[in-house]
C-alpha cells in the first residue's frame, strides 16, 4: 500500500478461507497504522451436480448455502453508519522516519525537502484499489 499508492485493499473470502482472510487484514492493520476497516458478511447458494457413472442414472444435484466476507481497508475514512465500519485504532507507534530526517537535515543546515507522506499516502495521489480473493 505505501510503495504503489494504493488508497484501498479489498479482502473477499467464502467458506473455510474466511477466518485466515480475517486474520490477513489484522496483519495489515497492524503493519500499516491508520486504516479504517469496513466488513461486510453474506452467503451465496452454490448448486454442485454430480453426473452418475452408470447408465441410466439421475444426476444429482445439491445446492449448498456458503458463507462469504468482504473486508474493505482504506487510508480514507468509509462509511461511518455502516455496521460494519472499524474506525483505525491509534496504537503508540515509533514516530515516523521522515520527521527525524527532517530534524537531521536542519541539524546540517540542508534546506527541507516536502516530508515524505504518512503511511506512504499522499492526498493528491489518484486512488488505487487492490482486490485479493482467498482461496483454500
Amino acid at each position: 500500500m505505501q510503495e504503489k499508492r494504493v488508497r484501498e485493499i479489498v479482502l473477499k473470502a467464502m467458506g473455510q478461507a474466511i477466518s485466515k482472510t480475517v486474520a490477513i487484514a489484522e496483519i495489515i492493520k497492524n503493519r500499516i497504522p491508520g486504516l479504517h476497516q469496513e466488513t461486510t458478511i453474506s452467503s451465496t447458494s452454490i448448486t454442485d451436480v454430480w453426473e452418475p457413472i452408470e447408465e441410466g442414472l439421475v444426476p444429482l444435484e445439491m445446492t449448498r448455502h456458503v458463507s462469504m466476507i468482504s473486508i474493505t481497508l482504506s487510508a480514507r475514512e468509509l462509511n461511518k453508519s455502516s455496521p460494519g465500519y472499524q474506525a483505525p485504532a491509534y496504537i503508540e507507534q515509533p514516530k515516523p522516519q521522515y520527521q527525524y530526517q527532517q530534524r537531521h537535515r536542519q541539524q546540517q543546515h540542508q534546506p527541507d525537502q516536502a516530508p515524505a507522506p504518512v503511511n506512504g499516502v499522499n492526498e493528491g495521489d489518484a486512488s488505487g484499489i487492490v482486490v485479493i480473493l482467498i482461496y483454500l
